[in-house]
């Protein structure tokens, strides 16, 4: 089973613009692009890096929203163009709202299709910080407010689940380790009843905690459930890739 990474890290490589959804000249029509959306910054957002189960989980749905890197007020005629258009949370999109692609010292809106983002940014006690301070990454930052203390806890809860998590997958080797030196117990000795009521209590603990926390991990799951079969630009099938710059980032988790 794969999973999220307990902490996404800056995408080490610029994201892929791999879909070529049909054009629409519709009013809103860039919405029908969030399929392809979707897959291609896989189900995160291209500026803080929060993933859409991060949402769900905290707000009980996943608010992801289409944001225009160039703004529509500020060119209207880009409004439907694919490449104008980022998979973003509803925090990064509506802390931008008007904010320039220019700061007022000449510092450049970074974004995550032509921009390496670990050369900008690098994560710190659940925080995206600027590196070396960056100018352009430190205006980055504060236009999508990279570091709103709501996306903190997100990344946080997400890190000590799924660290939980893996504990408990280690718990279960063991428990299947007691099972069977109980076994072995049986047979050299068999009247040693209280020792084997012990490590069989102690493994059904065990195995409670797993079960539990298996359920937590798959909440983690980097493809949602909800993950549209189809996309604008009928691309996609059962076996559609990830970005590679999080597939890199994705945990096997062995179950025992």
């Amino acid at each position: 089973m794969k999973i999220l990474p307990p902490i996404t890290h800056p995408w080490p490589e610029r994201i892929a613009r791999r879909h070529v959804p049909k054009p629409s000249v519709a009013e809103y029509g860039y919405r029908t692009y969030r399929p392809c959306l979707r897959w291609e910054f896989g189900f995160s957002c291209g500026f803080c890096l929060v993933h859409e189960m991060d949402l769900s989980l905290a707000v009980g749905r996943a608010l992801m929203e289409t944001e225009h890197f160039i703004p529509v007020h500020v060119r209207p005629d880009l409004a439907n163009s694919y490449g104008n258009c980022f998979h973003a949370c509803h925090a990064c999109n509506h802390q931008r709202g008007t904010q320039p692609n220019r700061g007022p010292l000449g510092e450049r809106l970074l974004n995550a299709c032509d921009d390496l983002w670990e050369d900008h940014f690098e994560v710190v006690a659940d925080e995206i910080r600027p590196r070396d301070r960056d100018p352009d990454a430190t205006y980055t930052c504060d236009v999508y407010d990279l570091n709103d203390p709501a996306k903190v806890r997100m990344r946080q809860l997400r890190r000590k689940i799924i660290a939980a998590g893996l504990r408990a997958v280690e718990a279960r080797a063991l428990s299947v380790e007691l099972r069977e030196q109980d076994a072995a117990l049986e047979e050299v000795d068999p009247d040693s009843l209280a020792r084997r009521d012990e490590q069989l209590l102690a493994s059904q603990r065990l195995w409670s905690l797993y079960e539990m926390f298996m359920e937590q991990l798959s909440w983690y799951a980097p493809v949602p459930w909800d993950a549209d079969p189809l996309c604008r630009c009928e691309s996609l099938s059962e076996d559609s890739e990830l970005p590679t710059v999080l597939a890199v980032q994705l945990i096997d988790v062995d179950l025992p």
